[in-house]
């Protein structure tokens, strides 16, 4: 095929290709305050959860992108009121974050 009938051809289908999206691609339906409840995510998955969920939502929100987190962890030997007290809550509240519920056993 001689390159300028190729050429032609393939601004042919662009045409009809950008016709035919036009009128019959669905339209995506738009949501103004999407609500998701995730569960079993391993502490390891943070940042792909940061990078594939918070980040792209940071950047659409109106304003700042809020969560909630439960934690959960089981420990055959415990772990002390100094760690929750000093590390976990401490750095609950230097990053502004509420603790709204603790179980302790």
């Amino acid at each position: 095929m001689p390159a300028a009938s190729h050429c032609s051809h393939i601004g042919q289908w662009r045409h009809l290709h950008q016709r035919f999206s036009d009128t019959t691609a669905p339209k995506d339906a738009v949501h103004h305050r999407p609500r998701l409840v995730v569960a079993d995510v391993p502490a390891n998955r943070i940042a792909d959860v940061n990078r594939g969920s918070f980040v792209p939502l940071t950047n659409l929100a109106d304003g700042d992108l809020t969560f909630t987190l439960e934690i959960g962890i089981t420990n055959a030997d415990g772990v002390l009121d100094r760690t929750l007290e000093q590390t976990i809550k401490e750095t609950i509240r230097q990053i502004g974050a509420r603790l709204i519920e603790e179980t302790r056993s």
